[in-house]
């Protein structure tokens, strides 16, 4: 970023954007960084010097990882190969390495039947002439090969994730104490978080619902449930939401993997009293898809 233009106010805006990218570890140290500290970090040298301090690296891991890095060819293309460890090789070894050293080390990193494909000059090869090649080989040697970029797994074709809904750690720590002591940090206001919508329960009728007050239909009788305060109501339409034989207020338990029923002998009829028809289990006051009506005790 900040080499990409040399005016001196975008090297100072990409100053005053990096605390907002920091993440982890990272975000930490530099929240715990003094006033005074924090008040040198105007440049991207001084940065770097400071963060190679606070996190020191192992010079011989690092340099050993680089040059065994080898190309995945079933994760990552040559090209992608190539430019992940020329990276690497450079952040190991500094920028001052010649081209004909690291185009060796690249190519140690590739199958011997990949290297014999490539056409580059055996004294100074350059970057350039390596990358140009393995652009025109890969698909040959793919094809001799057999082996093909899995591109479900391949980094450079995974779907990032989608973004979050909620405030991002970053953007709180632009408006907290150690952005506060940046004079030339911009106010980025704080979208309030928002609240995860929670899946739908279930309704209060299908609540208090009770399975085992169900009386299947029988012996040319509707199908009825008596209620915990003993009134019977009757089935007279069918449900509403699949048009199945069984009261609204039952689909949702229907749907789901077992139902459990009695048998109508489990239940007293002599002395029912066939209230109403309602949505509502127990206590439903406006009929949707029943008809009323009454019967007297037998």
């Amino acid at each position: 970023m900040v080499r990409s233009n040399p005016a001196p106010n975008w090297s100072a805006a990409v100053m005053t954007a990096i605390p907002i990218t920091l993440k982890d570890d990272a975000a930490v140290w530099h929240e715990g960084l003094s006033d005074e500290e924090a008040s040198q970090l105007t440049s991207f040298d001084a940065w770097a010097t400071a963060m190679r301090e606070a996190f020191p690296m192992n010079a011989n891991k690092q340099r050993r990882e680089a040059r065994t890095r080898a190309w995945r060819p079933t994760e990552e293309t040559a090209a992608g190969y190539y430019f992940h460890k020329l990276r690497d090789l450079r952040q190991a070894y500094g920028q001052d390495q010649s081209e004909a050293s690291l185009v060796t080390d690249i190519k140690d990193g590739l199958p011997v039947t990949m290297v014999t494909m490539l056409r580059i000059p055996r004294n100074n090869p350059t970057l350039q002439e390596l990358r140009k090649e393995l652009g025109e080989c890969e698909p040959d040697w793919r094809e001799t090969t057999g082996i093909q970029l899995n591109t479900a797994e391949s980094p450079s074709t995974t779907t990032a994730p989608a973004p979050a809904t909620t405030t991002s750690p970053a953007v709180r720590r632009l408006a907290g104490q150690s952005m506060v002591r940046s004079a030339s940090a911009p106010v980025i206001p704080v979208a309030p978080a928002s609240a995860p919508r929670s899946a739908p329960g279930p309704s209060a009728s299908a609540a208090r619902y009770d399975p085992s007050r169900i009386i299947p239909a029988k012996n040319g009788e509707k199908r009825k449930y008596t209620r915990a305060n003993g009134d019977t109501i009757e089935l007279r339409n069918p449900c509403s939401r699949c048009g199945g034989d069984h009261f609204n207020f039952e689909h949702d338990q229907l749907a789901g993997p077992q139902v459990r029923t009695l048998d109508a002998a489990d239940h007293s009829m002599d002395a029912a009293n066939i209230t109403s028809w309602h949505d509502d289990a127990e206590y439903g006051e406006d009929p949707q898809h029943f008809t009323s009506s009454a019967t007297t005790e037998n």
